[in-house]
């Protein structure tokens, strides 16, 4: 045998195993396995060798062998030969069912249904990790939606997008590769594939925050458990072990692909999910349990909550605002730093915080938010929450509105506690929150929105209409970031809650809405409980009862704005506008003649700055006098303004500029008025509650209500010049952002020309950026990278070297206040410190042209006095000019050369501040604050006899504005001198403050008696 396998010689070995029995032993080339004959079918396309290898059994001699084999073995035992008949036999095909031909089907039909099947998943996380991103589930969670409605709601939406992806798939396959398969089988495992991913995705949304990262893991995931499943074709996993894999819904949805065409060779129809159903089933129970389990924001569920019988039943307790006896007044906590609580608020404690805690970690670091904060809120009174930019004014609003949990410490609200899931469905349905962020559905309309909030607040579908009102059918998306605000606002106030938590609710609104927003918080004050945020001490001083400041997550000190003045503040400022005639030495000696105490606070070009004490009051209107009357000193015009809580701010803080910047003067003087309060109940006499405090509503709301006798003018050519700052004012949805973008090239022009460097935008769109510097109005931030990471990138961006770049980087950091934050990530960062980066970021390069579009926002004062240094000193040397968009007048008043005022996208009016001013000035406004309502039509009857022509133009609570005219109050001085002699004639009189500055811009002047 040796012999004959060197010579290349056939050998067939015969192994007989009895008398009957035997086996055939031929070369593995020559024929094949029997056992391969039924998966090869489909390979024969005619009875030949040459196309199939079933014929080898017949040309290669082993059916002659064995027929000659079994002729012998007949012969021996009848004694009769059978060669004859075994010779004549011929070899007959059996029939079998119809094939198709198809080419190496098992390994290319799991990569075809993976690229046709799981791109719909990416798309479905992208979606839903979104919307987690932006919070928007617990945000609507907070108005009374539950999760079973949320998650079932958007499962609905897939399911019918799944249900249309499983029928052309089905078709697709069925026609093309699978043709002996059912399609209803096959559309049956594609939608329960479908459903399955559906809980797989919102399962994975929950766990994680990054849409990206969530992506890729995902992907890497379904095709780690699909080229699994692959094992299963070879039979190489156990049973058991295949069925615990396939409770992840893409290893069961491959092993069912993977083994059609083995079904499809056996039967005439194909069930490929009569084993897998219950399978794909599975992942949809265990995915919905994780999906309560790991849901992220807000307060996570315990492991066991599904056990607790609060998760089933509704908790038993009733709504009340009566405190527990025992309860400390937390007027003694804070001792000379708290003001005490009016006896009549006793008892009205609506929400309690007691040394609440948060830290947070990031990447081994924690960041303490708040640090044992311990506040009292009461029922009838708005109360503001004031602080620098990450003070944890925002943590500790999200933390009462359930989007947070506190790290130590406990918080009632109306009794219930916010720690305990069961009593948040109480809160929940007594909370309107408006969050830091805007909430909306973008994709929907204005009033789609309104009315879909509405819904998830449980507002019957009859009154749905008349809670919504008339509002314009245009999408989320199209709308100005104050447009944006308002209908979160709007979002917020559906329902009429009983607890309002307002997180910066009037930030990017411009001066009217704002003051549509206090009005209606003022008329929903009375039995409910107000709490906000703001960067805006005026809408502070304006609306709020109580003032708590925050600093570095703790409680400074909390009050009326009365006693945070008295106790902080600095007294009276007077300012001097000064000529190049000015004598410094003199003008401060004549001040010093009527105020000894009176000292120099700062000194500018064109300006003088002095500070007064409060007990010399009734020496300034002599002062002011002998000032008008001694035109050779050089002073232009004056002001005096009372301590604001700016300065209060500014001193908590620690800032030592107080008094020295931020001040534009207008071209009248302005003088403080003092009026007499009608004295009220003797009771109230006693009451700090009612204290009221010095307003500073900024004026120059009342520079955009003149402008309809304005008569129009489009102006079909406008330019701004190097070294000058343009300021664009508007209200919402004017049109300054999209002047902005057009200039960047971001919106393309309809219409006109516009010229950067007397070259067209258009033509040299590439070449902008070198010399362009773009604040934009929403922050352009990667979250994980830190502060320093995006300067250092900007730098590289705009061709700064690497020691150049740190030099600059660390300077600008310096100026702005960014030094301490330059190692955090931007998501830890809050809304002020953010726009901080991003106008840092705009100032690299040293741009030619800087386009700031409402650069400001969220900043506290002390912020937007850097940010106003800094434009200022960028553009001493005249090589540079800038665009800056505002909603406030102090920031065009400290920046601006010129203002244009926008109105529904045309420019109205330009020109410079003074100009304004004096264009629109004819009238004085008069603020007065008294202490209780009921004074009103008293005080009405003395401001008549005091100025005949004026007139009452609002009323928000105590605060009474009248519009005087100018030939009534001029001379200031000798208005002051009136209003001073009306309040000593009175026998009583209660501590008030009041006001009078310019309609067209803020001339103030504020004295208390």
């Amino acid at each position: 045998m040796e012999a004959a396998q060197k010579e290349n010689h056939d050998l067939i070995g015969v192994v007989f195993l009895d008398d009957f029995s035997y086996r055939l032993r031929f070369p593995s080339y020559k024929i094949v396995s029997p056992s391969s004959l039924i998966e090869e079918l489909d390979l024969c396309y005619n009875y030949s060798r040459h196309y199939c290898n079933n014929p080898k059994y017949w040309f290669e001699g082993f059916v002659s062998l064995q027929s000659s084999i079994d002729s012998v073995l007949i012969e021996r035992i009848t004694h009769h030969s059978v060669w004859d008949e075994m010779k004549s036999l011929s070899g007959v095909r059996m029939k079998s069912p119809p094939l198709t031909p198809t080419t190496d089907l098992e390994s290319c039909v799991f990569f075809l249904v993976l690229s046709l099947c799981f791109s719909p998943l990416m798309y479905f996380l992208s979606q839903n990790v979104s919307r987690e991103k932006r919070k928007l589930k617990e945000v609507m969670k907070t108005m009374g939606l539950r999760d079973t409605a949320f998650w079932l709601s958007w499962g609905l939406l897939y399911a019918v997008f799944v249900l249309l992806v499983s029928c052309m798939l089905g078709l697709l396959l069925k026609n093309l590769i699978f043709e002996m398969s059912s399609f209803s089988a096959l559309f049956l495992l594609f939608f329960c594939y479908g459903i399955s991913s559906i809980c797989f995705c919102f399962m994975i949304s929950a766990l994680l925050k990054k849409p990206k990262t969530t992506c890729f893991a995902v992907f890497v995931l379904i095709f780690s458990f699909g080229a699994l499943s692959l094992l299963t074709l070879i039979n190489l996993l156990p049973a058991a072990l295949e069925w615990i894999l396939s409770l992840c819904c893409p290893f069961a949805f491959g092993a069912a692909i993977s083994k059609i065409p083995i079904y499809s060779s056996n039967t005439d129809t194909v069930v490929p999910t009569a084993t897998n159903e219950p399978v794909l089933a599975l992942p949809k129970l265990y995915h919905v349990f994780l999906i309560f389990l790991l849901d992220k924001y807000g307060v996570p569920y315990p492991a066991t909550f599904f056990l607790k019988k609060s998760y089933w039943r509704r908790s038993g307790s009733s709504y009340t605002w009566d405190a527990p006896t025992n309860e400390q007044n937390h007027g003694n906590i804070f001792s000379d730093n708290a003001e005490p609580v009016p006896p009549e608020f006793d008892g009205k404690e609506a929400i309690r915080i007691n040394n609440i805690k948060k830290t947070y970690k990031v990447k081994k670091m924690e960041t303490e938010a708040l640090r044992g904060l311990s506040l009292n809120i009461y029922e009838g009174q708005i109360t503001a929450v004031l602080g620098h930019s990450g003070a944890g004014k925002t943590t500790l609003l999200n933390i009462l509105s359930g989007l947070s949990q506190p790290s130590d410490g406990s918080t009632t609200i109306c009794t219930y506690n916010i720690s305990k899931r069961e009593d948040m469905k109480q809160i929940r349905e007594m909370l309107g929150v408006c969050p830091q962020f805007n909430i909306q559905f973008e994709f929907l309309t204005v009033k789609e929105n309104l009315k879909t909030f509405a819904k998830i607040k449980g507002i019957p579908s009859k009154d749905v209409d008349k809670e919504v009102g008339v509002y314009l059918d245009t999408q989320a998306n199209r709308l100005s970031g104050g447009q944006k605000r308002k209908l979160s606002l709007g979002i917020t106030f559906l329902g009429d809650p009983q607890v309002l938590l307002l997180d910066e609710p009037t930030a990017g609104l411009d001066p009217y809405s704002r003051h549509l927003v206090w009005a209606l918080l003022n008329e929903r004050k009375a039995g409910r409980v107000t709490l906000f945020t703001t960067q805006f001490m005026d809408e502070a001083d304006i609306l709020a009862d109580r003032k708590a400041f925050i600093s570095r997550g703790r409680l400074t000190c909390v009050g009326s704005s009365l006693f945070l003045k008295k106790k902080w503040g600095i007294g009276y400022h007077l300012r001097l506008h000064v000529n190049e005639l000015c004598d410094s030495e003199r003008i401060t000696s004549l001040v010093q003649l009527y105020i000894p105490a009176a000292k120099l606070s700062g000194q500018r070009e064109n300006e003088l700055s002095y500070t007064l004490p409060l007990e010399n009051l009734n020496k300034f209107p002599d002062l002011f006098s002998d000032m008008d009357g001694q035109t050779d000193l050089g002073i232009v015009n004056y002001g005096v303004t009372m301590t604001t809580l700016e300065d209060v701010f500014l001193r908590l803080e620690g800032d030592e500029t107080i008094g020295t910047e931020g001040e534009v003067w207008l071209q009248t003087m302005c003088v403080a008025a003092v009026l007499p309060a009608v004295p009220g109940k003797s009771a109230q006499w006693q009451s700090p509650c009612f204290v009221s405090s010095c307003i500073s509503i900024p004026a120059f709301p009342f520079l955009f209500l003149p402008l309809c006798a304005v008569s129009q003018h489009h102006y079909s050519k406008r330019s701004f010049v190097l070294g000058e700052v343009l300021g664009l004012l508007g209200p919402n949805g004017a049109g300054k952002s999209t002047t902005v973008n057009m200039i960047i090239g971001e919106t393309d022009l309809t219409a006109g020309e516009m010229l950067i460097k007397g070259v067209s935008a258009v033509e040299t769109e590439e070449d902008t950026a070198e010399f362009l510097g773009h604040c934009p109005q929403e922050n352009a931030l990667w979250p994980n990278l830190t502060v320093k990471e995006h300067l250092e990138i900007y730098a590289a961006v705009k061709g700064i070297r690497k020691e150049a770049a740190a030099i600059t980087i660390n300077r600008m950091a310096d100026n702005l206040d960014l030094q301490e934050h330059l190692k955090k990530p931007t998501k830890t960062l809050s809304a002020g410190l953010s726009r901080k980066l991003c106008f840092a970021m705009s100032l690299l390069g040293s741009p030619t042209v800087l386009l700031l579009d409402e650069s400001t926002t969220g900043m506290d004062p002390r912020g937007k006095r850097q940010v106003w240094k800094t434009i200022r000193t960028i553009l001493k040397d005249k090589d540079q000019g800038a665009i800056l968009t505002t909603h406030h007048m102090e920031d065009a008043e400290a920046v601006c050369d010129r203002v244009a005022i926008m109105v529904a996208g045309q420019l109205r009016c330009l020109g410079s501040i003074q100009y304004l001013k004096s264009k629109f000035g004819k009238n004085y406004l008069l603020q007065i604050k008294v202490k209780g309502l009921e004074q009103g039509e008293l005080l009405n009857t003395r401001i008549l006899q005091m100025f005949p022509q004026a007139a009452r133009q609002e009323r928000i609570s105590t605060l009474l504005v009248y519009k005087v005219p100018m030939e009534d109050a001029l001379p200031l001085s000798k208005a002051f001198s009136m209003l001073e002699e009306g309040r000593s004639a009175l026998s009583v009189w209660t501590e008030h403050v009041k006001r009078l500055y310019m309609c067209n811009g803020p001339v103030t002047a504020l004295i208390p008696d």
